[in-house]
């Protein structure tokens, strides 16, 4: 069995929608593969002893607010925190692991640092502040670098096709006829996804994987890691 440890804080609107989605697409994707051994700390269980405590996973996904350096979990409490913010930091125990962070402006501090300066094997997030939600547009984008890490592709595998699907969705979007009702709806949901996709960023190992099989239509592919 492979291990994946997802923290989902659901403390406030931004976060139990994202709290949602990660329950309408990861969460039962990872349960139908019957291959992993689930952590999954929700709600007022992602917080920071308990993430802490449970790090024995190669992949760690989580959507706490971010601010640069810092990622938190429930009632905003620091999870990793580089230091830059006067906090106390938590990031050495990151060392070899591979991180997908749904938090504003991870990309910007944390993930270089998880990387460069803690040994951290691979991180995946935003430089900025993404839009996010629960709807059919994040459902089709924001799990996907998630969904083909666990599918056993690699960390550069995985960004490269997830950019592909934010681009193929935003031209669907752009080109698909709207709602007579909301006749701007689609053309909003272009617009989000191009800037998901504009500050969507990936640093590190990118040979790296979750796992040492490919997974195809119902197949496993054993590869040599």
């Amino acid at each position: 069995m492979f291990n994946t440890l997802v923290v989902s804080p659901c403390h406030d609107s931004v976060n139990t929608k994202l709290h949602n989605l990660l329950q309408m697409t990861i969460i039962p994707y990872i349960l139908s593969k019957g291959i992993w051994d689930l952590t999954y700390l929700e709600c007022d269980s992602a917080i920071r002893d308990v993430v802490h405590s449970n790090m024995e996973s190669k992949g760690i996904l989580i959507h706490g607010h971010g601010h640069g350096g810092s990622v938190s979990g429930h009632d905003s409490q620091p999870i990793f925190d580089t230091g830059d913010t006067g906090l106390p930091i938590y990031m050495d125990m990151l060392e070899g692991k591979i991180m997908y962070s749904m938090s504003c402006n991870t990309g910007d501090l944390l993930g270089p640092k998880m990387v460069n300066e803690y040994g951290g094997l691979a991180f995946a997030g935003f430089d900025d502040y993404p839009p996010c939600g629960e709807s059919e547009k994040y459902q089709r984008t924001l799990p996907f670098f998630w969904l083909r890490l666990l599918d056993g592709y690699t960390v550069g595998e995985a960004y490269s096709m997830a950019m592909y699907n934010y681009d193929y969705w935003i031209d669907w979007y752009n080109n698909a006829e709207p709602p007579p009702d909301q006749p701007g709806k689609y053309k909003a949901a272009a617009y989000t996804l191009t800037r998901l996709m504009d500050h969507f960023v990936v640093f590190g190992n990118m040979d790296a994987r979750l796992v040492q099989y490919k997974q195809t239509d119902n197949q496993q592919v054993t590869i040599n890691v």
